[in-house]
């Protein structure tokens, strides 16, 4: 079975640079993992990759903008198909902004969601 774990403290609003753990089974592989909000129309998809041995993917910056969960999906894509293996639910503990606060995007394959992001912050009230 594969799983998924947050590295490090429990996720804040507002914070960049942060990674997930990815345990997959020997008979799986994890081709992407995708990242959304709830009611999100696309998800965020970047490729895993190793790091001192471990699995890992990182959490798109502007996901945790919002202070929202985040669901996480890992997807194993076999010729001729594609197949959800696992699902989590990241929890993310809303916080004021910082004022020193600077937004770095993380490259995401996904770039139709980038597009259409800025018109949803706007919505939520919060800078693009």
């Amino acid at each position: 079975m594969d799983t998924i774990r947050l590295i490090g403290s429990p996720l804040y609003q507002w914070e960049i640079g942060r990674k997930i753990e990815i345990t997959s089974s020997p008979h799986t592989r994890v081709d992407k993992v995708e990242f959304s909000h709830p009611g999100d129309a696309n998800t965020l998809s970047l490729v895993p990759r190793e790091e001192n041995g471990v699995l890992v993917a990182d959490i798109p910056n502007v996901l945790l903008q919002s202070g929202n969960i985040i669901f996480v999906y890992l997807v194993h894509a076999p010729e001729g198909g594609v197949e959800t293996t696992t699902d989590h639910v990241l929890r993310v503990i809303r916080r004021p902004k910082p004022a020193d606060y600077v937004y770095t995007e993380t490259e995401i394959l996904n770039y139709a969601y980038l597009a259409e992001r800025p018109t949803a912050l706007v919505g939520e009230g919060l800078p693009t």
